[in-house]
This record gives structure tokens, sequence and C-alpha cells, in this order.
């Protein structure tokens, strides 16, 4: 999408358009490393610019279609690309996310919410 105000590329994300391939979760991941491979490489500048900003468009999709590869895709996305999120922002959700989400962050610490 481009960068923000510190250089970090802003990387889009549209569940709507993903939900709609019905990719395997072996084509889901193979897809993610590729494309933050190619992020890593040729956005970031060791030492300077280090991590990135997603931006989920969740296109009003209801809870239970994504939570199986959401699920799937947030844990590799933990175990292999560690620190290297800056900050999430998940625009057009329903409203059983944010209900659940308002729960969960009471939880969590401020620096994790």
């Amino acid at each position: 999408m481009g960068k923000d105000c510190h250089y970090r590329p802003i990387l889009v994300f549209n569940a709507e358009k993903l939900l709609q391939l019905k990719p395997s979760d072996e084509e889901l991941l193979e897809t993610q490393t590729y494309f933050l491979e190619y992020v890593i490489r040729h956005y970031f500048i060791p030492g300077q610019v280090e991590n990135w900003v997603a931006i989920v468009d969740s296109g009003y999709q209801g809870l239970f279609k994504m939570v199986d590869s959401m699920k799937k895709a947030f844990s590799f996305l933990t175990d292999t690309y560690r620190s290297r999120l800056f900050a999430a922002y998940n625009v057009r959700i329903t409203t059983s996310i944010s209900i659940i989400w308002g729960i969960v962050k009471r939880f969590l610490p401020q620096d994790t919410i």
C-alpha cells in the first residue's frame, strides 16, 4: 500500500477476497511466506526499518467464516515473523467481532492492544 511516516511498509489484507478464493491452508501459508519475505528483502532497511503495519479489511465477514483460516495464519505469523508487526488495524468488522474484541482486550497488556 505504501509506507508510514517512519518508512514502515503498510500491508493491506483483504479477508473478503481471500475467503472467496478458498485457498487451502498450505496455499495460504506459502503465499504469506512469499509475500512477507519479499517485503523484508525489498522494503526493510536493516537497523532502521524492520517491522510493518498491517491493515486487515474484514469486509464485514462473519466471525465463523474467518476463524479457522485466521487462527492458522496468525499462529504462523507469530511463530515465523516475531516482532515484525508494529501495529495492526482491522476495518469493516461485524458487530460480533467488535463485541468479542471488547471483552478480550480487557485481558491484554496495553502495549499489545
